[in-house]
């Protein structure tokens, strides 16, 4: 109840419910050893959990799940190439940096996987950026991942 000189409070009309958010990113990928292409691979496991669209193979290329009646054929990703054949096949362009680090998000307007990627070298113009892949092939702080040599073949008994 109100006091004699405030007015009756009125009721507030219900609040919508907030607007469905974009699915996010998971978190991050860095390198912390092997082959070169093992973080991009890792890209799978920051793919948020209800986006079941993509398969991510072991060496970090994206396959889309083929749904012809669901959707379009999927848009461009910097730092891979479409396969000519098939637009649901992406490999990956990007040069080996051990600096690197990965997420993956998808695009809320066509619901379409995209990985970005930011530059952790310190020496680097671009520490702490967000970096395209032409952008960071060129950079002259980069530095490759070496290739593992094969492992030797175990002698059978």
């Amino acid at each position: 109840m109100a006091c004699k000189d405030c007015p009756e409070p009125t009721k507030q009309p219900a609040a919508d419910p907030p607007p469905k958010q974009p699915v996010t990113s998971q978190g991050w990928v860095v390198y912390t050893g092997g082959a070169p292409n093992v973080h991009l691979a890792g890209i799978a496991n920051v793919i948020p959990d209800d986006y079941d669209r993509v398969i991510v193979d072991d060496s970090g290329g994206i396959i889309y799940k083929n749904k012809p009646d669901d959707w379009e054929p999927p848009s461009p990703i910097d730092g891979y190439i479409q396969e000519t054949g098939n637009p649901l096949i992406f490999y990956p362009l990007w040069k080996s940096c051990k600096w690197r680090a990965y997420s993956a998000i998808v695009k809320s307007a066509c619901n379409c996987l995209e990985v970005i990627a930011r530059c952790n070298q310190p020496q680097a113009e671009t520490f702490c950026q967000l970096v395209k892949c032409a952008v960071c092939d060129q950079c002259v702080e980069r530095i490759a991942i070496p290739e593992l040599p094969p492992r030797p073949k175990r002698k059978t008994l």
